[in-house]
C-alpha cells in the first residue's frame, strides 16, 4: 500500500472533519473507502494492457485507452474488497447492506467482471434499478458503492498511462483512460491551469479553462463560477448552455496541490447550492 498517500488522504480529512463536524458520518464513510481503495489498488499489480507505443496511437486517434480492450481484474481480490466496502456501508448505514447479492449480480454477468465494468463505463447499468426495488436503499447509493468498488482496480491499471496522456496531452471531456466523464477539476497552483479529474480511474488531463467540461459550451457568456464561503479555493464551474456543473479546487487559493478526491467528498455543500439552483452533475 502506497502509505504516504493514504497519510496524506487521512490528513486531508482529519483537516476538513475539524472543520465541518457536520459531516462527520460521511467523512467517515470516505475514510474508511478511500482505505479499502488505497489497500486493492496497491494489492491488484496487473501488467499493462498494451504498450505504451499503442496507448498514444490511440490517444493520438482520439480513442481513450481502455476502448474495445477486455478489462477484468482479480476475482478474488474484487469480491473481497466488495465485502469490505459493505461492512463500512453498513456500519454507516445503520442497516445491513445488500453486499453478498450485489457482488452475486456483479459477477455473475453475461460477460463476466469485464462484461460488467464495459457496462458501467457505457452507462448501461439499468438492472441495478430493478435490483433496487428489492432493497431499502435507492439507486444512487447502490451506484455509489458500485463504483467506488471498480475504482481501485481501473486506477491500479490507469497508472501505467498517465506519462502517456500527459506526453500526448488530450483535449476531450471525456477521460483518456477509460472513457468516464471527469467528477472534479482544479486549477494548478504554479500557473493556474485547469486539468480535469476521474473519479473512476483517477486519472488527470489538461482541459480549456473557459470550455463547459460536458458539452464543449466555449462561450464565455455562458459559463460562469461561483466560490464556496466556507472554503474560498472551492468554486463551481456552471453552464448556463447545458445546466451542468463541476466543482473546482483552485491550487493557488488553496496554497498546494490538492487530491481531487477529498475535495469532491468534503465539498457537498456546493453540490446542494448548485442543484438548488438547478444544475446538474455532468
Amino acid at each position: 500500500m502506497n502509505t504516504n498517500r493514504l497519510e496524506r488522504i487521512n490528513s486531508e480529512i482529519e483537516r476538513y472533519r475539524a472543520a465541518q463536524p457536520e459531516l462527520e458520518t460521511i467523512l467517515a464513510l470516505y475514510q474508511k473507502v478511500f482505505d479499502i481503495q488505497e489497500s486493492a489498488s496497491s494489492q491488484e499489480e496487473p501488467a499493462p494492457l498494451i504498450s505504451d507505443e499503442d496507448a498514444i496511437a490511440k490517444l493520438a486517434a482520439g480513442e481513450y485507452i481502455l476502448k474495445d480492450i477486455p478489462f477484468e481484474p482479480s476475482a478474488e481480490l474484487f469480491h473481497q474488497t466488495g465485502l469490505k466496502l459493505g461492512r463500512a456501508f453498513t456500519q454507516t448505514a445503520g442497516e445491513k447492506f445488500p453486499t453478498p447479492a450485489l457482488l452475486k449480480l456483479i459477477e455473475n454477468h453475461p460477460g463476466g467482471l469485464s462484461g460488467f465494468i464495459t457496462a458501467m463505463l457505457s452507462d448501461n447499468l439499468e438492472y441495478l434499478a430493478k435490483f433496487t426495488q428489492n432493497t431499502r436503499f435507492n439507486p444512487e447509493t447502490l451506484l455509489f458503492f458500485v463504483t467506488n468498488l471498480v475504482s481501485p482496480f481501473l486506477t491500479a491499471q490507469a497508472k501505467y498511462y498517465q506519462p502517456q496522456v500527459d506526453l500526448l496531452g488530450w483535449d476531450k471531456n471525456t477521460c483518456p483512460f477509460c472513457g468516464s466523464s471527469p467528477r472534479y477539476s482544479c486549477l494548478d497552483k504554479d500557473n493556474g491551469a485547469r486539468r480535469l479529474f476521474c473519479s473512476l480511474c483517477h486519472t488527470q488531463w489538461n482541459y480549456r479553462r473557459i470550455k463547459c467540461a460536458y458539452c464543449s459550451n466555449a462561450n464565455a457568456e455562458k459559463l460562469r463560477h461561483f466560490y464556496s464561503a466556507i472554503f474560498p479555493y472551492q468554486r463551481v464551474d456552471v453552464c448556463e448552455k447545458c445546466k451542468t456543473y463541476i466543482k473546482t479546487t483552485d491550487e493557488r487559493r488553496l496554497g498546494r496541490e490538492c487530491l481531487p478526491e477529498v475535495e469532491d467528498a468534503v465539498s457537498i455543500h456546493l453540490d446542494s447550492i448548485a442543484q438548488n439552483e438547478g444544475y446538474q452533475p455532468g
